[in-house]
């Protein structure tokens, strides 16, 4: 047991952070699931992730020899495809009771992405 002069965090810390993060652009709430989603389209979805994350750097990540994987969350022209490219944010609990009746409640945050595949290289 902590010091009483130690503050405990709610157990419901994630959740407040997730909705404190992406509250306005939370599209569904599911009280029975206890799930929130978020959906982001078109070509200002990286952008908007941008923002909202404040890294312009959020989908890239570089590697030895100077390459780059990242996530393009819209291409310049969609006619070749049938959906247009999205991610898909969600947060959600998962409640565990054992045999004494002892629970324990924790929540998970899922990034889907909706996206297709391209590869280039750049002549330097």
């Amino acid at each position: 047991m902590p010091p009483s002069n130690i503050p405990l965090l709610p157990s419901n810390i994630i959740q407040v952070q997730f909705v404190g993060i992406f509250g306005s652009w939370i599209q569904c709430y599911s009280p029975c699931k206890r799930k929130y989603t978020c959906i982001f389209k078109g070509e200002s979805a990286d952008t908007t992730m941008a923002m909202i994350l404040q890294d312009t750097e959020w989908s890239g990540q570089w590697y030895k020899f100077d390459q780059k994987v990242y996530v393009m969350l819209y291409f310049l022209s969609l006619s070749n495809f049938q959906r247009v490219p999205e991610i898909k944010i969600e947060w959600y609990t998962e409640t565990l009771t054992d045999t004494h009746q002892n629970t324990i409640s924790t929540g998970f945050i899922t990034i889907k992405f909706q996206v297709d595949t391209i590869s280039y290289q750049v002549q330097r």
